[in-house]
């Protein structure tokens, strides 16, 4: 059975998502292994092949049927994550494919203060620098304000039963 999970809480689609060879991902898809399925870290699998940007993962899963804004036990979406380890590439791509750019993860983190952030910090001769740029302007297409909130301002609104 390629969903059941192993003694530690992952299924053969956690295991190979991810790895170096994608041949593995295909053969335990093919066999009906679930693309949304949610590993010992409260992560889909999507992320594990985010982690180790193995494209050829990544656009299987999506290909197979994954949920591209599926979250973590912390309610990060794959593109929140993508950004939280700066693959801005994988980011736009994400977005082009139908992630959504308006989730708060559980500590009211955003992707648009992650991208807001990594405005500051990263090096403009990054080569993931014009991605961050880019995904900034889908971003703000998509609605999204700059500045946005930080995470501190949106707790405080869902404290206070406030709207963002």
């Amino acid at each position: 059975d390629p969903n059941y999970k192993d003694g530690s809480g992952d299924s053969a689609v956690n295991r190979v998502s991810g790895a170096r060879d994608p041949d593995w991902l295909r053969i335990v898809l093919d066999a009906g292994g679930n693309p949304n399925a949610i590993g010992r870290l409260e992560q889909p699998a999507l992320f594990s092949a985010i982690g180790e940007e193995r494209w050829a993962d990544i656009k299987l899963l999506v290909e197979r049927g994954a949920d591209i804004n599926l979250v973590d036990g912390q309610k990060t979406t794959s593109a929140h994550y993508a950004a939280y380890l700066n693959k801005y590439e994988i980011v736009y791509w994400l977005i082009e494919h139908g992630a959504k750019v308006d989730t708060y993860s559980a500590t009211g983190g955003s992707l648009a203060w992650r991208v807001h952030e990594s405005l500051s910090i990263m090096a403009q001769n990054s080569p993931q620098y014009p991605w961050l740029l880019k995904v900034k302007q889908q971003s703000q297409q998509r609605g999204i304000k700059f500045p946005p909130l930080s995470p501190a301002e949106v707790q405080d609104k869902w404290e206070k039963g406030e709207s963002l």
